[in-house]
């Protein structure tokens, strides 16, 4: 599809983005809710990606934002569940952390086929993201998957990828015009460059080599998407910036993504303000959607510009 018949790109704000802060961090605080809702949307983004539960997504609903969901599933039996809890709390789709990684082949082929009738029979976006201890870890499974289901949509989350496959090593533009067909599905993409040793990593240098490979990456989906994607179609693109402990319950909780440095008080914390970083990672996928349709100054599509502030 020529681009100029084709969607934009959506910024979307993913809330996990907000945890586990430094006191330092500009981001507006979780304490207040709707006030940390005013200042996302302030900032330029369209809405709200968050776990159901999450404490801003009754203020995301109340400030009339798009609402997107995020989930897990691994029995195909819960499927038509899931998406009807996440539709009927008003989400406007799903992405999936599909299966553990461990699947046989009939059993992987069962969750997308779950994935893909629950879809279908609520008419309901599921798109299926590109992550570690997954279905979709492996870029060769993910490549045989769509062969056999060419329906398949992908939430592209291309880091988990580039450290946890170690892209870099070998033939790097082979590798993506082999990936061709992810790209060409890519209907969300979750905001994070790696490098070849991190899965999430601050940018610093916009010439970097990891970075210049992650615009590589995010401008081929998006090409993808242009010459793919139905009229009416959006792209939605959203940071998501995991911190590096937590508290969950009472206990803390590593999700170890966040790089530490020592700070002046002599203890760890994190290496960059995410808030920040969330923004620079917004404003680069404007740019590259912009260098996608053929534009410039990050233009993004026919009925609207996706800068960011």
């Amino acid at each position: 599809m020529a681009a100029d018949a084709a969607g934009r790109l959506i910024h979307i704000f993913n809330t996990w983005t907000l945890r586990g802060l430094p006191a330092w961090s500009a981001a507006p605080t979780r304490a207040d809710p709707r006030a940390a809702v005013a200042a996302i949307v302030h900032a330029g983004y369209a809405g709200l990606q968050v776990e159901p539960g999450d404490p801003l997504m009754d203020a995301g609903f109340q400030a009339g934002v798009l609402m997107h969901a995020s989930g897990r599933l691994t029995d195909p039996a819960r499927a038509r569940d899931m998406v009807a809890e996440h539709k009927e709390r008003g989400f406007g789709l799903t992405t999936l952390h599909l299966g553990t990684g461990f699947e046989s082949v009939a059993e992987g082929h069962a969750l997308v086929e779950a994935v893909l009738e629950a879809s279908q029979a609520y008419r309901y976006g599921l798109y299926v993201e590109t992550h570690r201890a997954t279905l979709t870890q492996d870029p060769r499974r993910t490549l045989d998957l769509i062969a056999r289901y060419p329906q398949l949509r992908l939430n592209g989350d291309f880091s988990h990828w580039y450290c946890g496959c170690e892209m870099r090593y070998g033939d790097w533009d082979r590798k993506l015009d082999l990936l061709q067909p992810v790209f060409e599905r890519v209907r969300y993409l979750h905001g994070r460059i790696a490098d070849s040793g991190a899965l999430q990593v601050a940018v610093t240098d916009l010439d970097a080599p990891h970075v210049r490979d992650a615009r590589q990456l995010w401008t081929r989906a998006m090409a993808g998407f242009l010459d793919h994607s139905l009229r009416g179609e959006m792209l939605y693109f959203a940071p998501e910036l995991l911190p590096n402990r937590l508290a969950v319950d009472g206990a803390t909780v590593y999700p170890a993504y966040a790089r530490q440095r020592i700070g002046d008080d002599g203890l760890a914390e994190d290496d960059c303000d995410r808030w920040q970083q969330a923004l620079l990672l917004s404003r680069i996928a404007s740019d590259c959607f912009g260098d996608a349709a053929g534009v410039t100054g990050g233009a993004c599509g026919r009925d609207a510009p996706c800068e960011i502030s």
